[in-house]
């Protein structure tokens, strides 16, 4: 079932649904998510394209 939290930086209420059945999510070598709970990992980077560059 999903849940209602207010965690993104504008205080933006989102839903978030967790995982079932799934162990662990890997990412660029290292686990992100056990048994449904952020690590606090944080891999890899934000890649944005051309149209997202300000003159």
């Amino acid at each position: 079932m999903p849940e209602v939290v207010d965690d993104l930086l504008s205080g933006a209420r989102r839903l978030v649904q967790r995982t079932r059945g799934i162990g662990a999510t890997v990412v660029n070598g290292e686990v992100l998510l056990r048994d449904s709970k952020h690590t606090g990992a944080l891999p890899g980077q934000l890649l944005r394209g051309p149209l997202a560059r300000r003159n």
